[in-house]
């Protein structure tokens, strides 16, 4: 099957996830960490990308790019390419090191922006691994925490914290919250099935009786889908609401970024 094509960010913003083969190791020392991190630093340099965070966890990583001059798919192929070259080495194998292309969304607002940086940076404290964002070391909130660290300089923290202060943007970072950002397609229920779940919810059976409801009702389902991560482009097949619409909702349910009164 012929692969789909990305959907382009207007703003060159994108949230990316890219995840190891079979869910293997693909950070098992400091080192491999720090490794990373400094081909990120080198590609950096000379594609000119700017970087707004990052995670990297055990067994795969989140960015958050600006691309410039260098689209996102050529930035993306050096940093995963040099990293497996080193993993291979490292490891006295051959072959793939990451499961498949990397994973991406479009960012094109501030708010969303923000939701991405604080559900990459609570990505350890989800894993169970630390139960502060601080406390998880190869992260970038310690570049926005203004903390020492490694590579504190590799993230550009001024696009982000012009729009807030830096001391409600870093509590915010620690608030409880249900992000949920990157919309994967790796749901194995099939659009039958959601459908069923949905009507379920609304207590309808047919799609008449679904089209007669109130747009409220509507919405009021359809976040409850969203909560069981059913993909937005399956949802939007289903329910008939756009992409947009959707991604909308799910960023105003679980996003509310207002306490840090920021500009747009």
């Amino acid at each position: 099957m012929p692969r789909t094509s990305r959907n382009e960010s207007k703003s060159k913003i994108y949230h990316i996830m890219s995840r190891a083969l079979n869910k293997q190791i693909l950070f098992d020392t400091e080192q491999d960490f720090l490794y990373f991190l400094k081909i990120l630093q080198d590609v950096k340099k000379t594609d000119k990308f700017s970087l707004y965070a990052y995670c990297l966890m055990s067994n795969h990583y989140h960015l958050i790019i600006r691309e410039r001059n260098i689209s996102i798919s050529k930035i993306m192929n050096k940093i995963n390419s040099r990293y497996a070259n080193y993993y291979n080495m490292k490891n006295g194998r051959t072959g793939y090191v990451f499961n498949d292309r990397f994973h991406s969304e479009s960012i094109e607002n501030i708010k969303y922006l923000m939701t991405c940086i604080r559900y990459i940076h609570q990505n350890p404290i989800k894993a169970c691994i630390c139960n502060k964002t601080y406390e998880y070391k190869f992260s970038s909130i310690h570049s926005y925490r203004n903390k020492k660290g490694n590579y504190l300089d590799l993230v550009d923290i001024k696009p982000v914290l012009k729009h807030c202060d830096s001391i409600d943007f870093a509590k915010w970072n620690e608030e409880i919250n249900y992000d949920r950002c990157l919309d994967i397609m790796n749901n194995k229920m099939s659009d039958e099935e959601v459908t069923r779940i949905l009507y379920k919810i609304m207590n309808v059976q047919a799609k008449k009786e679904y089209l007669k409801k109130s747009e409220a009702e509507k919405v009021y389902a359809i976040i409850k889908l969203i909560d069981l991560s059913i993909p937005l482009q399956q949802l939007s097949r289903v329910t008939g609401f756009y992409y947009n619409k959707l991604q909308k909702m799910r960023i105003g349910k679980i996003g509310n970024v207002t306490k840090l009164t920021y500009k747009p």
